[in-house]
């Protein structure tokens, strides 16, 4: 059973928030939270971090945001919630969106 100490040390490790709660055992951790932020995180990077075979730069997004910083961007509830939101190299703003 993780506790708050491991959930502490998870967070550090990755450098993803990692959310628990004190009150119910079975929900303390929720690890598909965990998957989802670090699956989006690699996709967004490996974006912008992407090469051709000659290993020429060529991102397909210059720029993003991620769905912690984009709810602290946007409190309204005018505004739908997303994963991320990317800036392409035209210009394009993008949101992404994972499910798995």
């Amino acid at each position: 059973m993780l506790d708050y100490a491991v959930v502490k040390y998870a967070e550090e490790l990755l450098l993803v928030v990692v959310y628990f709660r004190a009150e119910e055992p079975s929900l303390r951790v929720n690890q598909n939270t965990i998957m989802h932020d670090l699956m989006m995180q690699y996709i967004l990077l490996k974006g912008v971090h992407n090469q051709t075979k000659d290993k020429i730069a060529k991102p397909y997004w210059y720029s993003f945001v991620t769905e912690p910083e984009f709810k602290r961007l946007f409190k309204s509830s005018d505004v739908c919630n997303v994963d991320g939101v990317a800036i392409e190299p035209d210009g394009t703003i993008t949101a992404t969106e994972i499910e798995h």
